[in-house]
């Protein structure tokens, strides 16, 4: 699920992959695109992010390290100059960030108050994402770590433990919501009050349906398990192919090199292994500009990937009312 958040939330600052290419990035493979190896630098650095807030009180230096992984080429800290999202320049943006002299008080308050404010914590992760983000307090990289700010005080609280929602991919879906809803928390004057219930009522109902899909998600991902290991049940028990199995859980796309390097198999067993894993179903010959290549790609979790767990049932004809 951490993969999906990622590859969504990548998506939205327009760094755009399927998820093929993203796993063959995540083996290592030299062939691997920028875009790919940018998204896979997302997901760890998503992944530290979490287990970082998720452990107690917040700084400065947690923020900042959360930005250089995601952005490592970034000159580290906090802005040092005007930013705005849109337009040529702040008079003509769609958003202009505050001056950035005021980047370090406001963020002040903004940790003491994710420090100290005793909210329910969906309604804190609403308020940190959206005040983060009006805060703009880096050039770049903004509504990444503004995501994952979200998904570490779902952490702390408990709520979510051994992965995320996946907020990004419902955002992603309603992108003009978003930012209409970011807009009105910013712009509306002194009517805070009204402003704050538009934006908390979109959000909750965001993270609502990221919730919804999570638990979709997770009993699809579940179904294509059994039932691969079903396929592979005809196989003796102590049989490699069901490691296998599981590893390609993870990785929907591998070689028979990276099944020998993981599994501690010797490289004629791996290319056996690949043949079973291929000859069940599991796996086939990457296609298109990979079909040279030594990859094979798992196709069900590729499209639950792609699709989320809706997509794929409606593929399938089998979506419940």
């Amino acid at each position: 699920m951490i993969r999906s958040e990622s590859i969504s939330s990548s998506w939205i600052e327009g760094i755009r992959e399927n998820p093929r290419a993203i796993a063959i990035a995540q083996l290592g493979d030299a062939t691997a695109s920028h875009n790919a190896s940018s998204v896979i630098r997302n997901v760890d650095a998503m992944k530290e992010a979490i287990e970082l807030l998720g452990g107690g009180a917040w700084s400065h230096d947690h923020v900042r390290e959360i930005h250089h992984d995601l952005l490592p080429w970034h000159r580290p800290g906090y802005r040092t100059e005007q930013v705005w999202i849109g337009g040529r320049n702040k008079f003509s943006a769609d958003y202009a960030g505050p001056p950035h002299e005021l980047v370090d008080p406001l963020m002040d308050d903004l940790l003491n108050y994710v420090n100290t404010a005793g909210d329910l914590p969906v309604v804190q992760a609403a308020i940190v994402h959206a005040q983060f983000e009006t805060i703009h307090p880096f050039e770049d990289g903004n509504g990444r770590v503004g995501r994952a700010l979200f998904h570490g005080i779902l952490k702390r609280a408990g709520l979510v433990d051994g992965g995320v929602i996946p907020l990004s991919t419902v955002l992603r879906s309603d992108l003009g919501g978003y930012v209409e809803a970011l807009t009105k928390y910013r712009y509306d004057g002194d009517d805070r009050s009204s402003a704050l219930d538009v934006y908390m009522a979109r959000f909750l109902d965001y993270v609502s349906a990221a919730a919804s899909a999570a638990e979709a998600f997770r009993l699809a991902a579940i179904d294509i398990h059994q039932r691969w290991k079903q396929s592979a049940s005809g196989f003796r028990s102590d049989s490699s192919i069901h490691r296998a199995v599981d590893l390609v859980v993870e990785y929907p796309v591998v070689s028979a090199r990276f099944l020998a390097d993981n599994l501690g198999v010797s490289s004629v067993s791996a290319q056996k292994l690949v043949k079973q894993l291929e000859a069940i179903g599991i796996v086939r010959a990457a296609s298109g500009k990979y079909r040279k290549s030594a990859l094979f790609q798992a196709d069900d979790i590729l499209e639950l990937l792609e699709h989320g767990a809706e997509g794929i049932q409606a593929k399938r004809g089998d979506l419940r009312p």
